[in-house]
């Protein structure tokens, strides 16, 4: 009688768990984004209120935007790392849930998402210019976001090149020691 009585617990028990664990599905990847953009809107930020570098809003979209997706990818195990610590859950699912993040932001995951959300913006952005309007009441910050997307595609593709190169400082030592020493 008590285990029939206690079966509604259980199941909404259950239905919060699996809740709880689609929503961080979701809260991750944006978790990754604010700590990327965090160094970046802190500066803004300062320089806000100090009047240091006095840029346009458009200059600190563009800087806010190409720091924070190159932090993204370039300190990605960081970011990662930090997430992972703000777990606050038992042992055997907070194990789960480290696996869960790092599977949510590889790299490759990290760069769809930014991806997508570049090419969503470039659907919005073109459409509204050939309506011969802008989303922002400046249309340099629509400018701005497209360069940012075009700042980060030339980033990945260092890295991308980066990763094939075979380049080694130890290497390069080497070969001008010895052009020294046979000169």
């Amino acid at each position: 009688m008590f285990n029939v009585s206690v079966l509604p617990l259980k199941g909404i028990a259950i239905i919060i768990f699996l809740s709880y664990k689609i929503l961080l599905l979701y809260v991750i990847p944006f978790m990754h984004i604010a700590i990327s953009l965090f160094i970046p809107i802190i500066l803004y930020r300062f320089d806000e209120g100090m009047k240091i570098a006095r840029l346009k809003d458009e200059t600190w979209v563009y800087l806010i935007l190409s720091s924070g997706v190159i932090i993204s990818i370039a300190c990605r195990k960081l970011i990662v790392a930090l997430i992972n610590r703000f777990h606050n859950s038992g042992e055997d699912i907070k194990i789960f849930e480290n696996e869960l993040t790092n599977y949510m932001l590889s790299e490759a995951n990290i760069k769809l998402m930014i991806y997508f959300f570049y090419l969503v913006y470039l659907i919005v952005f073109n459409t509204l210019i050939f309506q011969g309007r802008s989303y922002f009441s400046n249309p340099n910050i629509d400018k701005a976001i497209l360069q940012s997307f075009v700042t980060f595609i030339a980033f990945e593709r260092i890295i991308v090149n980066l990763k094939v190169l075979e380049f080694r400082p130890s290497k390069l030592l080497k070969y001008l020691k010895d052009s020294l020493t046979n000169n």
